[in-house]
């Protein structure tokens, strides 16, 4: 069984393929309720700043089909949506199944048409000189053994993402672990899964087995270390992968978020949280937000800026996302705080900011340009 579930793999059955539309658009029109107010103009035009996505994530094999408009999903396998009151819909085309091998590998094309026009995939930009990556700078400069022996790894990158001839400057500052660069490395395979690109795509450093290499000696952590800055500059290269949705999160940006780590060495994490709200305005429990957000910045016992605030990368309002590598979005106040406290040190958390630092080759800056007010 074995043998045939490698073949496969190795064949790309049952694999799900990403495609991916994006297009710019005017601020003001992207909240518009009135779609005789909406036209094709608003679509790629000039002059526009909002990036919005349109994505498709489909398994040929098992039909699987899931739609998401600019941040919000459709029902599973629902291909027609509307977008500020604009119909559209994606078409999943059968090209050719003549053979058995097509028919299980799925031989598809795919379009995204919105208010009666088609749109432009991203795996049709590749030629585009006016999107590209420039000015890439990526480094992991440090391995962190934390909490139960968990290594992490702090990914640095800075670089200028170009759409449309219009320049915008990142710096992106997260931990992550080696599982997560292979996650990451098999979203880029399924959004090029199909096309000539796929073979651009590098391979990340291969797992190595715990029982024959110690994991945790200095020169497997320095080796791996230097692998995967080397290999994560490589991907990023690759045209359209920089822009790509879940290499985005990978490196710590969300549309208009950014997710940014810290590591408490001892003792407090140099902050003072506070609870949300109960509940929304629509009356939904609070269970299914965020809970802890940080109210203000504390000393250690020396009277010293805290670890949170020395790190430059916290702001008043920021949320607590996760501690040790697991999510408590969803977690109750009270037990964010006894994770917090209670946790193996060297510890890694993680927080998500609504701010996202990015400046316009204009000279505008965006991004930290305030504390988040207060509940």
């Amino acid at each position: 069984m074995a043998m045939f579930r490698n073949l496969g793999q190795s064949l790309g059955v049952g694999k799900s393929v990403i495609r991916i539309w994006e297009f710019r658009c005017k601020p003001t029109e992207t909240d518009s309720e009135d779609a005789e107010a909406a036209s094709n103009a608003n679509i790629e035009g000039e002059g526009t700043t909002e990036m919005k996505r349109i994505i498709l994530h489909h398994n040929p094999l098992t039909k699987d089909v899931q739609v998401t408009v600019d941040n919000h999903e459709l029902p599973p396998g629902h291909t027609k949506f509307k977008w500020s009151a604009l119909p559209g819909y994606i078409s999943i085309i059968p090209v050719s199944q003549n053979t058995w091998m097509s028919r299980l590998n799925g031989s598809y094309k795919y379009e995204c048409v919105l208010n009666g026009q088609k749109l432009k995939e991203n795996n049709d930009r590749i030629n585009d000189e006016s999107d590209k990556v420039s000015d890439l700078i990526v480094k992991i400069p440090e391995v962190i053994i934390a909490g139960d022996e968990v290594v992490w790894y702090k990914v640095e990158v800075d670089m200028k993402l170009w759409f449309n001839n219009e320049c915008t400057s990142y710096k992106f500052r997260v931990h992550r672990r080696f599982r997560d660069f292979r996650y990451v490395y098999s979203r880029a395979c399924a959004a090029f899964r199909h096309t000539h690109l796929l073979g651009s795509v590098p391979t990340p450093p291969e797992r190595k087995v715990k029982i024959l290499e110690d994991h945790f000696a200095p020169e497997f952590l320095e080796r791996r270390r230097c692998d995967l800055e080397t290999w994560l500059r490589r991907l990023l290269m690759v045209p359209r992968v920089a822009s790509n949705p879940d290499v985005e999160t990978f490196l710590g940006g969300m549309t208009t978020m950014r997710e940014v780590s810290i590591v408490v060495h001892s003792g407090s994490i140099g902050v003072r949280l506070q609870q949300k709200g109960t509940q929304d305005d629509s009356g939904v429990a609070a269970s299914v937000y965020p809970q802890a957000e940080v109210q203000e910045f504390t000393n250690d016992k020396n009277g010293n800026p805290g670890v949170a605030q020395q790190s430059g990368l916290i702001g008043i309002g920021h949320i607590v996302s996760k501690v040790e590598g697991e999510s408590v979005v969803t977690e109750r106040y009270d037990m964010i705080v006894y994770k917090l406290k209670t946790a193996k040190r060297p510890l890694v958390v993680h927080f998500i900011g609504y701010r996202f630092p990015v400046s316009k080759t204009s000279g505008e800056t965006k991004g930290d340009d305030g504390d988040a007010k207060e509940e």
